[in-house]
């Protein structure tokens, strides 16, 4: 069996930092873009509040749009010139990444985020999607909308991440509903904030070529301290409740690690075992000096299966 691929992010050249634009789409994207820290725009109808997000740009959305996008073959929406496209596209300009927030299930969200993130995928270098999908007890109707609108918005995008509600219970299974979509929107922020750290330019290529083998994503993040703090943190992170596929299946993976002081050690020892562990992934990676951290090791792994 061949060794894994192994890419350190930020040694590629262009070393530039790259411009990125934050889209929340509907309610729920809206939502969980409200801590975003970068420029952001919301896609969304006039009856949704935005007034919590720091907006670059609003897109409204209105019921002829959602109608237009329900009846028409995404195929055909994905050629045509219209209205709602040339509004978004003005508002996205050229970034060299743009992420994409939305709740799959409603109508909003559903019907409106593939092609967002197929306008986005167009205009800028690399487009990443993060979509929560219903919980089961919202009922089949609702979960065959968000099965069919996931496909496409993996269609249009370069790197689709999944959060199934289903599995927030498991993490926070005590919690009041409304604060524990609050957690959600924080854990779905978590990638963006790791990856503005590290990814430059020139990686943007590397990481678009290696998800291409992947059908969607999902969020592991865990943290340990003490001797072998960073194998801690790696298997916190590889039991996430999103993690419910055969690790054979990995296909690409992007990790950070990060601590106060990362040791080139430490980072060789995680990418040992999540060799071992994966052995058909393409793994990108990077070490973050983290402060606040101290000798406490932290790992994020974002990992795309077949």
């Amino acid at each position: 069996m061949s060794e894994p691929e192994l890419h350190l992010m930020g040694e590629d050249e262009p070393r530039r930092k790259p411009t990125i634009k934050v889209i929340g789409v509907g309610g729920a994207g809206c939502n969980a873009i409200t801590d975003s820290p970068f420029n952001n725009i919301a896609v969304c109808t006039a009856l949704e509040d935005t007034r919590a997000v720091r907006l670059e740009s609003r897109v409204l959305v209105n019921p002829d749009h959602i109608d237009f996008m329900k009846e028409t073959p995404f195929r055909t929406v994905r050629s045509i010139k219209f209205e709602f496209k040339d509004w978004l596209e003005e508002a996205v300009g050229e970034p060299d990444i743009v992420f994409v927030f939305a709740g799959l299930g409603g109508d909003t969200g559903s019907y409106i985020a593939p092609v967002v993130a197929d306008v986005c995928k167009k205009k800028a270098g690399l487009c990443i999607s993060s979509v929560a999908l219903p919980f089961s007890v919202e009922g089949k109707d609702r979960r065959c909308v968000a099965d069919c609108c996931l496909t496409k918005v993996c269609e249009a995008s370069d790197i689709t991440m999944t959060y199934p509600n289903d599995h927030l219970l498991k993490m926070v299974p005590n919690l009041p509903l409304g604060k524990a979509f609050n957690v959600m929107n924080r854990i779905m922020m978590v990638p963006l904030l790791e990856l503005e750290k590290v990814l430059t330019v020139g990686d943007l290529e590397v990481v678009r070529r290696d998800f291409t083998r992947s059908h969607s994503c999902r969020l592991g993040v865990g943290t340990g301290s003490g001797e072998l703090g960073e194998l801690r943190a790696l298997e916190e992170a590889i039991t996430s409740p999103w993690f419910d596929f055969d690790k054979d299946r990995v296909m690409s993976a992007l990790v950070t690690i990060s601590s106060g002081e990362v040791e080139e050690e430490a980072v060789c020892r995680v990418l040992d075992e999540l060799s071992k562990r994966m052995p058909y992934a393409r793994i990108n990676y990077a070490g973050i000096c983290d402060k606040d951290l101290g000798a406490k090791y932290k790992v994020m792994l974002v990992l795309g299966f077949a």
